[in-house]
């Protein structure tokens, strides 16, 4: 049986969090810890001791040990404009498009001369993306971004390092155990230059020294070989239907 978390069973999703280290589950753990349960646009979900799923802005994060046929219909019900989950067996999203990457972990130092890590402001990580990803970050998108970037770092889940002009890296969430890394970006006049493998080096090696695995959703086979050259190597693919 799948139940929203309220105040009064908060308990249900909080041991979850203890039992499970997963990133997908670290992620929607970082929902919880910038939004709690207060905002009507985020909601939380456990199914028994089985999946915990995250409805944030009519996206669908999902973490599920083994899928269940009722998983369906919930999704269904829901009305997610997109689900994103680790991937089990028996999802049946009917007229659902389906897109998946490799789930890729570091767990060695990584062999970079590296860079200096600084804390850079939030519109310079902006532009670097904007360059980068145009079809994803267009002006229009600016102020929700910045917003909700600036909320995730007020609440100490996520930290942004930048330096001006060259790349950008985003340590989304971490714990004691695990670190997830997203929204890495360099200009596209410095590709080729090494200041991304440097860059992300740095970060990843600075996370293991603090004994903690490093985590990245890679997209495609251009980015799976970019992380590969760093150490990362693919533990299992991810899924996103829309």
């Amino acid at each position: 049986m799948i139940v929203q978390i309220h105040q009064e069973n908060k308990g249900l999703l909080e041991a979850f969090f203890q039992q499970v280290d997963h990133p997908q589950l670290l992620k929607i753990q970082a929902h919880y810890q910038a939004y709690g349960l207060q905002y009507p646009f985020c909601s939380f979900f456990v199914a028994e001791q089985d999946a915990v799923m995250a409805l944030i802005h009519g996206v669908l994060l999902v973490y599920a040990k083994e899928f269940q046929p009722e998983y369906n219909e919930f999704f269904q019900w829901c009305g997610a404009g997109s689900i994103s989950m680790n991937p089990v067996e028996g999802v049946r999203l009917p007229l659902a498009e389906r897109k998946t990457g490799s789930l890729m972990v570091c767990s060695n130092p990584v062999s970079t001369s590296g860079i200096s890590l600084s804390n850079g402001t939030i519109e310079q990580a902006f532009q670097i993306l904007q360059q980068t990803f145009p079809e994803e970050y267009s002006q229009q998108s600016h102020d929700s971004w910045y917003c909700e970037m600036s909320h995730y770092i007020r609440h100490g889940v996520s930290k942004l390092f930048v330096t001006p002009g060259q790349a950008t890296v985003t340590l989304f969430c971490e714990n004691s155990k695990l670190a997830v890394l997203n929204q890495i970006a360099v200009c596209p006049s410095l590709h080729g230059n090494g200041i991304g493998s440097q860059f992300v080096g740095s970060l990843v090696n600075h996370l293991l020294h603090e004994k903690k695995s490093v985590w990245v959703y890679s997209r495609n086979q251009r980015t799976d070989r970019f992380y590969q050259r760093l150490g990362f190597v693919t533990v299992e693919q991810w899924c996103e239907y829309r």
